[in-house]
């Protein structure tokens, strides 16, 4: 992935939403999904579950660009630092943290991946550069638009 942009703070762990199960539950057969929609969608999953870069790494490029408008997340700009606070998020400010992955699209032409997703968790722990903790719960809708191609 060459770029990322993150519109809301992403979650933890995923329910996902499944056109694929859907489409089997109809008797449909769908084409097999384009190595670049894995990819996208595999990192998705392990940056969102806090995995952190020692996992996203396979899938991006070493220079992946970040970009976001999310207050919290002014000054990352790399996709292995932000791989690495979504990691602090889940396992320190809001461990038990989770999200809905509730649509994705993939254009071959720009080739570039969105997902739109849903973030729940409480903010229960100490994580420098975010308020104290809180004991709030909240929920936020969020967006990623990544491109792919076959460097990662």
């Amino acid at each position: 992935m060459k770029s990322i942009a993150v519109v809301a703070m992403p979650g933890c762990s995923y329910e996902l939403n499944s056109s694929a199960w859907a489409a089997a539950q109809a008797g449909w057969t769908l084409p097999p999904p384009m190595p670049d929609v894995v990819a996208a969608e595999s990192f998705f999953h392990a940056c969102e579950s806090g995995k952190g870069w020692v996992e996203c790494k396979r899938f991006c490029t070493p220079d992946a660009v970040f970009d976001a408008q999310a207050e919290p997340l002014q000054g990352i700009n790399t996709v292995q630092d932000y791989t690495e606070w979504m990691k602090s998020i889940a396992v320190v400010a809001m461990p038990g943290c989770s999200y809905e992955l509730n649509s994705q699209s993939f254009d071959p032409k720009t080739s570039t991946a969105v997902f739109v997703g849903t973030f729940r968790g409480t903010h229960t722990g100490h994580l420098d550069g975010l308020p104290a903790p809180t004991q709030k719960s909240m929920e936020t809708h969020y967006v990623y638009s990544m491109h792919v191609n076959s460097e990662g």
